[in-house]
C-alpha cells in the first residue's frame, strides 16, 4: 500500500488520527521529493559531462584553427 493510500485509509477510519496520517503523508512526500531530486542530479551531472566534452572541442577547434593559420602564413 503506497503512503497516499494509507493516508487516505486513515481519512475514512473512525478512529482518524491527525497526528499519524500527516506523519505519513509527509514521509510519502519526501521519498518522492528525494526521488525527483535524484533524478534531477543525475541530469546536472550528465549535462556537466557534456560542458567539458564541448569545452575540449572547443579548445581542439581553437588547436586546428592556429595550425591552419600558421600553415597559410
Amino acid at each position: 500500500m503506497t503512503r497516499t493510500a494509507e493516508y487516505k485509509r486513515h481519512l475514512r477510519s473512525n478512529t482518524f488520527d491527525i497526528e499519524k496520517a500527516t506523519i505519513v503523508f509527509l514521509e510519502g512526500h519526501v521519498k518522492y521529493l528525494q526521488r525527483r531530486f535524484k533524478h534531477r542530479e543525475i541530469k546536472i551531472k550528465e549535462l556537466e559531462s557534456h560542458l567539458k566534452d564541448l569545452d575540449k572541442l572547443k579548445e581542439d577547434v581553437i588547436k586546428l584553427k592556429n595550425q591552419i593559420d600558421s600553415l597559410l602564413n
